[in-house]
């Protein structure tokens, strides 16, 4: 049925609410738990677009259903996995209209800030007389990072500081900008604070990005 039979079976008739079955309504709930560590870190430009569109893919299972059914009351499990493949592709179409240019985004601020450290910590061994050896790697924790762009617009107004800050700097590790550093429990036995060696070759790679 065409989207205009889908209006003249509802226009001017009592509304009614559609309830999703059972195996639909999983399906959704495993989507939503599989989103939700993206939303602080790959989708952090566009987190409250994508928190919401776990509702919009409701709406299109229900548009489905209506297409197919217009006295429908249940939306089916088949109609809500059918808009579900729709999903990465709204959320890739997301990225590229809403979010910053490439430099004006949280992971590029980190990066850059974390080689201009790196940039620093070499040029201060090079200056050492009698320096010889591998390059230096510059380091610092979770928490320090936090403190460095607590204010910054991107950072300030999330409830998950913290969580969204590591989320980036775990993405960075991944593509080799840094590394996570075993460290052992303090001496009074707390958990350790999470410290990051830059890759002493960043710099030379940034600046050929």
């Amino acid at each position: 049925m065409r989207i205009g039979g889908v209006f003249s079976n509802s226009y001017g008739k009592p509304k009614r609410q559609l309830s999703i079955d059972p195996a639909g309504l999983q399906s959704l709930q495993e989507y939503s738990e599989q989103l939700e560590p993206d939303l602080l870190t790959k989708y952090g430009q566009i987190e409250g677009w994508a928190s919401k569109l776990p509702g919009a893919i409701v709406r299109i299972a229900a548009l489905y259903e209506l297409a197919a059914n217009p006295s429908a009351i249940v939306v089916s499990s088949e109609n809500i996995k059918a808009a579900l493949v729709l999903a990465p592709f709204l959320l890739e179409h997301a990225l590229q209209a809403l979010s910053a240019p490439v430099r004006e985004q949280p992971q590029h601020k980190v990066l850059a800030y974390l080689v201009e450290k790196q940039e620093a910590t070499q040029a201060q061994q090079s200056g050492s007389v009698g320096s010889v050896g591998a390059l230096p790697s510059y380091q610092t924790t979770t928490r320090q990072l936090q403190q460095q762009f607590g204010k910054s617009s991107w950072l300030a107004h999330s409830d998950q500081q913290a969580a969204m800050l590591r989320g980036l700097l775990v993405e960075l590790a991944k593509d080799h900008w840094l590394q996570l550093v075993p460290v052992q429990s303090t001496a009074q036995g707390g958990r350790p604070a999470e410290l990051w060696a830059v890759n002493p070759k960043a710099p030379e790679i940034y600046r050929r990005l």
